[in-house]
């Protein structure tokens, strides 16, 4: 079975509003793909992530809006890949 990796870039992760959006979009991929859910909050070295990044086929990338922008658990992943 193909392997989606679920980004999700927000600053409260699972406790966050961004969360619930992302469990509806689980609700349409759960039957079809294996997940892998990603807090990148959580996330300290980005370089730890590298077999779990290659293994997925797809990406979905989730971030609540801060000051008109992701936020930054999204945006230190994205400066440090």
């Amino acid at each position: 079975m193909k392997r989606i990796a679920i980004l999700d870039g927000s600053l409260h992760g699972k406790g966050g509003n961004t969360h619930g959006v992302i469990e509806e979009v689980l609700k349409g991929l759960e039957p079809l793909f294996d997940i892998d859910y990603i807090e990148l909050k959580d996330v300290i070295d980005i370089s730890s992530l590298e077999t779990r990044l290659h293994e997925a086929h797809g990406f979905v990338v989730a971030s609540g809006t801060y000051w008109q922008s992701w936020g930054s658990p999204l945006q230190r992943f994205l400066e440090a890949g």
